[in-house]
């Protein structure tokens, strides 16, 4: 699919950044995936709502049978987005899970570190999230992983360990992904 996002020049709305991919699956399902990233420095809402207005004309397209899944990088709160997206849809984020505290797996809840200016943690957040019409029965094992930093002579600081603010280093070079990766199961 080549496709456009409609966005509304007078209220200063932006397209966000994504890649659709439509296919028909196993029962005959069209099946629509959405790769989406947030350019930065834009108001997240005048990137939102283009992208709530276009999954719901696809959904309006074919309600019956069409599994809409548009996941990525929205800079953005589960909570920020879900006041935007229609009710047909759900925003879906990985548990926090607050027993990774002050374990190895602690950076597994976030998606994202903010760092100041002299490259220490300032605070985290999680920014990548699923968006669906699927129910959230059809969606397991949601993770942030951080094992693409795991090499010892990566470019990436140690992601094992108490991550600590305003003592935790972490300045990745630009140009690197600076995002966990959002993984999950689906069961159509």
């Amino acid at each position: 699919v080549i496709s456009t996002m409609p966005v509304d020049n007078d209220k200063g709305e932006y397209p966000l950044n994504f890649c659709h991919v439509m296919f028909y699956g196993i029962n005959k399902q069209l099946i629509s995936i959405i790769g989406a990233r947030k350019v930065d420095q834009i108001d997240y809402e005048k990137q939102i709502r283009p992208l709530a207005r276009y999954i719901s004309n696809l959904y309006e397209f074919n309600k019956e049978n069409h599994a809409i899944i548009v996941t990525g990088d929205f800079n953005s709160t589960n909570k920020s987005i879900s006041g935007i997206i229609s009710s047909e849809f759900n925003v879906l984020s990985p548990d926090h899970d607050k027993r990774k505290y002050d374990t190895d797996y602690y950076i597994d809840n976030y998606s994202y570190f903010f760092t100041d200016e002299d490259g220490y943690i300032s605070g985290m957040n999680a920014l990548d999230h699923v968006i669906s019409n699927l129910k959230k029965s059809c969606f397991e094992n949601l993770r942030y992983d951080w094992n693409f930093t795991g090499d010892k002579d990566s470019k990436y600081p140690a992601t094992y360990g108490t991550i600590e603010r305003h003592k935790t280093f972490w300045r990745i070079p630009r140009g690197y992904p600076d995002h966990a990766t959002l993984t999950f199961d689906i069961k159509l």
